[in-house]
């Protein structure tokens, strides 16, 4: 099924719900103030979304996902995807998938611009333009039960910004991958919050600035804790409040080739019961200072991980052309 130009309202219930039902596409499409969420999918809906579409003012999520759903956001045609003002999540999948690539703006959210549960994959790339999360007053993403969000780079930025306490957090097996090209800025707690036996991938030419809060002792551009990974090569960690990294209980941290400036509690800081593996002097008396134990002299764990290609889109915009000419007939 085909949908275009549609603008939808609803006092009841949600805008737009899929339940079993494959290959539905949205063009050019709304689904803005209603009473549930803007879009819902669950039983295995498949629907992609072609921009520009919003879905905006919704009394629950912008975009609700479960049981093994899937939705894609394509805005090849210059124009935007948002989903803002919304009084619960902007995105909330469980047992679902989402796919972004580009133009993506997700703002001034009740909740969390991003809440993944149960599982959730969701890949965020900048092929037709850059990505926002911002002013969303639960935090920017949050990560939990066996889920993952990668950031890719296809020659775009994304923005997290501004988001409440945190960026991007990943609690109990959570994992976060940022590809390069992502800028983490303005939270009162921690770019990179990871918990809970979570594991975070920091790749390329990241940027995590001016995050934290003074007289918090846990305040830091990067915090982990229950028994957390964190991976960096390269990018820059810059003008933070507390340390680069602050690793506690248990966890384990691995950095080579990263550029660490101005932050107020030097670059890393870990409890007894963490380590650092790194390319960094250490030493409590060595400035700005690695305040943790190495626990071997073995160097870095060779670490490679290979960005996807950017997607091809010939298809559907030959379907979107049919069906327009098919639409505008005489």
């Amino acid at each position: 099924m085909y949908f275009h130009g549609l603008n939808i309202t609803s006092a009841t219930g949600d805008g737009i719900n899929v339940t079993q039902s494959q290959a539905l596409i949205i063009d050019s499409c709304t689904s803005n103030g209603n009473a549930g969420n803007g879009l819902s999918l669950g039983n295995a809906a498949e629907v992609l979304v072609i921009a520009p579409a919003s879905f905006d003012g919704n009394s629950g999520s912008g975009i609700n996902l479960c049981g093994n759903s899937y939705a894609q956001l394509n805005s090849w045609n210059g124009q935007p995807v948002d989903i803002s003002n919304n009084h619960s999540e902007g995105v909330w999948a469980s047992q679902a998938s989402f796919t972004a690539f580009g133009l993506t703006n997700i703002a001034n959210n009740w909740g969390v611009g991003m809440q993944l549960f149960g599982g959730a994959r969701v890949q965020m790339g900048t092929q037709a333009g850059p990505n926002t999360l911002t002013g969303n007053q639960q935090g920017g993403v949050a990560v939990e039960e066996n889920s993952e969000i990668s950031f890719f780079n296809f020659g775009g930025q994304t923005y997290i910004q501004n988001n409440g306490p945190v960026g991007v957090s990943a609690s109990f097996g959570g994992q976060v991958t940022l590809y390069g090209g992502v800028e983490i800025s303005g939270h009162t707690g921690p770019a990179l919050d990871l918990s809970g036996n979570s594991q975070a991938d920091l790749l390329g030419a990241n940027t995590l600035h001016n995050n934290g809060a003074a007289g918090d002792p846990r305040s830091a551009a990067i915090r982990l804790d229950g028994n957390s990974e964190l991976f960096l090569r390269s990018g820059t960690i810059a003008q933070n409040i507390g340390p680069a990294i602050l690793a506690l209980v248990n966890s384990s941290v691995d950095v080579a080739g990263g550029s660490f400036i101005s932050n107020s509690g030097g670059i890393a800081a870990c409890d007894s019961s963490s380590y650092i593996v790194s390319d960094l002097v250490t030493g409590h008396d060595t400035a700005p200072g690695v305040a943790c134990r190495t626990p071997h002299a073995l160097g870095n764990r060779s670490f490679r991980k290979a960005q996807p290609a950017s997607p091809d889109f010939s298809a559907l915009k030959v379907r979107q052309a049919k069906m327009m000419a098919r639409a505008t007939k005489k």
